[in-house]
């Protein structure tokens, strides 16, 4: 069956985003990928909305993703520097990962010209990539910011990318180099917008849109042992608190639920940044399982519509007739 796809969005979801390397292995299989053109996302979605920009295969994303030492993000850790940087851990080691997958992206071009790591959105429009779009929360402002080519043209790449993925607290907060687009403070988008799926709904519901969600369903309503002293869970029960309510929100809304793959994730820690080996080939067997059941509920409610759709010709052309 030909899909409509065109437009793929991602929710924020910290080291879950794993598990959308086994959907996006899913839409390849199914020739979905080669039809995609526009992308969007929220913090760890903007990381999955970054590689198919820079038109990754399949099988690369989940090469990248399983192989990362996510630990690494954590090594420097700032605690002296919470009171005026607003966050625990540096982004440098981050951002020097996001640079790096610009880099080695240069091979999947045919004019083979070299990556630096600082191309702006301008840039990789120029550059052939895929349209992105990814959301930060700016804090001076207290509203959701949309970077992009239409947005913010001479934005880097890597620098939008870098503020949404900024988990507040967790993270040092971010403050954009040379104050472009301006000198603001921002953190994760998700802290406004976990699951921008509205993006390009510019006329009403786009159906060439689809969107991909990370569901905890056995960690949400559950109690946790949060008290004093215990950095890491207070940092974790913020983030899964915004989570749930803009997860509500979704679970309320039919139009946004029929257009979304929901991948049941367990009960992984978003921020468990030592998630091992085996952890990671779960997550892509879980984006696999979900995105395939999706397209077959699909395939379904097409067939069924146009059964329907069929009936009720024949009732109308009989009726005319008598």
């Amino acid at each position: 069956m030909a899909y409509p796809f065109k437009n793929l969005v991602f929710q924020g979801g910290g080291v879950l985003g794993v598990a959308y390397a086994g959907a996006v292995e899913v839409l390849k299989a199914n020739q979905i990928l080669e039809n995609v053109q526009n992308l969007a996302g929220t913090s760890a979605g903007a990381i999955a909305c970054l590689v198919l920009a820079l038109r990754y295969e399949a099988d690369e994303v989940a090469s990248i993703l399983v192989e990362t030492d996510f630990k690494a993000f954590t090594q420097e850790s700032r605690p002296l520097e919470f009171h005026d940087r607003y966050g625990w851990y540096t982004t440098g080691p981050l951002q020097k990962w996001l640079r790096d997958r610009i880099r080695e992206a240069s091979a999947n071009f045919p004019d083979g010209a070299e990556f630096s790591g600082e191309e702006t959105f301008a840039d990789f429009a120029e550059r052939g990539c895929r349209n992105i779009i990814v959301f930060a929360t700016d804090l001076n402002r207290r509203e959701t910011r949309e970077f992009s080519r239409r947005r913010t043209p001479s934005v880097r790449v890597v620098d939008a990318v870098t503020a949404s993925l900024t988990i507040p607290a967790f993270f040092q907060s971010f403050q954009f180099p040379e104050n472009n687009p301006d000198d603001h403070i921002y953190v994760d988008g998700g802290a406004l917008l976990n699951y921008p799926i509205m993006t390009f709904d510019e006329y009403g519901v786009n159906d060439e849109t689809l969107g991909f969600t990370l569901v905890q369903g056995d960690r949400f309503g559950v109690e946790s042992d949060l008290g004093f002293g215990t950095f890491r869970l207070w940092a974790e029960s913020q983030y899964e608190t915004i989570k749930k309510v803009q997860l509500n929100l979704l679970n309320m809304q039919a139009e946004h639920r029929n257009r979304t793959v929901m991948i049941d994730v367990g009960q992984i820690s978003p921020i468990d940044f030592e998630i091992d080996e085996e952890q990671k080939e779960w997550l892509l067997d879980r984006g696999r399982t979900a995105t395939e059941d999706f397209l077959k509920l699909y395939d379904y409610r097409q067939s069924f519509r146009y059964r329907v759709a069929r009936t009720v010709r024949r009732v109308v052309r009989g009726f005319r007739e008598d």
